[in-house]
């Protein structure tokens, strides 16, 4: 048999290699011993954890006249907790090359971590201490008060951040879906630590938890991590009050006219809740629409 000419054999490997079949993901359910449920797909390929989680609630249970007390706080967990203050818990992430990062949506909170296998030990006890004993010192207040503050601001001249917001106003009046997501400034400058003190108790509970991970950890190695991270965290939290509301507006065009050269256009349709049967479909013919 003929050998094939050289300049063939490079393309021949790699449409072998495009066509090899695809290995399905396997996910795990874990338990910790301390009842608490994640869903992990082991890697121990790449000596890397990727760890994310949410607790259901979020930008849309900020207090009247606290809007955006949720989005503040995603910007202060990872600012000093415990007995390190926001230099040394930043510094401690930096050289271990750690990443404990937060946000707030309308209806989560969230949180995520990356860490080297080696040094999640000293990742756990972060994340357990950003969670559970956050310092809220002045200081780190006001610096991330005052970054958050000029992000509002910038909104406020933004012709995308001012459609969403118009959009959200006319379809949801009255509702915390209709508020700005990030918060007002006279709710963010009206916030105290004692309010962030209140966020955390009233919405980083067991109950409205929900946890992924990915990397280089063995389910019984996770079990373990996770009560390590969430057991100290209450149990149960009040019942969520955010009251069902039909969007409103329909059929209406509403023009912001600003000084710029540039239009844009926010538009929506109603959507579908989360356990309807068509939600998957929907999303992703969302995706592909966009």
């Amino acid at each position: 048999m003929p050998l094939l000419p050289r300049f063939l054999v490079l393309p021949l490997v790699a449409l072998l290699l495009f066509v090899a079949p695809a290995r399905a993901i396997e996910i795990e359910r874990v338990v910790s011993p301390g009842g608490i449920e994640a869903w992990l797909v082991r890697d121990p390929k790449i000596p890397v954890i990727a760890l994310d989680y949410s607790f259901t609630g979020g930008d849309s249970l900020d207090p009247a006249g606290r809007e955006g007390r949720a989005h503040l706080a995603s910007g202060m967990l990872n600012e000093g907790a415990g007995d390190l203050d926001s230099q040394a818990f930043q510094r401690l992430m930096q050289d271990l090359a750690i990443t404990i990062s937060f946000d707030s949506s309308r209806d989560i909170f969230s949180g995520s971590l990356k860490t080297l296998s080696a040094n999640q030990d000293q990742t756990w006890r972060l994340a357990a201490l950003a969670l559970t004993q956050p310092r809220f010192d002045p200081e780190a207040i006001e610096r991330i008060r005052n970054a958050v503050l000029a992000g509002i601001r910038a909104d406020l001249g933004s012709p995308a951040a001012i459609g969403r917001s118009t959009f959200y106003g006319a379809m949801f009046p009255g509702h915390p879906y209709g508020r700005r997501a990030r918060g007002t400034v006279e709710g963010v400058t009206a916030t105290t630590a004692d309010d962030l003190r209140a966020f955390v108790g009233e919405q980083l509970t067991r109950d409205r938890l929900k946890v992924a991970v990915c990397g280089d950890i063995t389910p019984e190695q996770l079990g373990k991590v996770l009560d390590q991270v969430f057991g100290a965290l209450p149990a149960k939290g009040e019942p969520i009050q955010v009251a069902d509301i039909a969007p409103q507006a329909a059929g209406e065009i509403i023009q912001v006219t600003r000084p710029i050269a540039q239009t844009m256009i926010t538009f929506g349709l109603p959507g579908v809740k989360r356990d309807d049967p068509d939600w998957f479909p929907a999303f992703l013919l969302n995706h592909i629409f966009g």
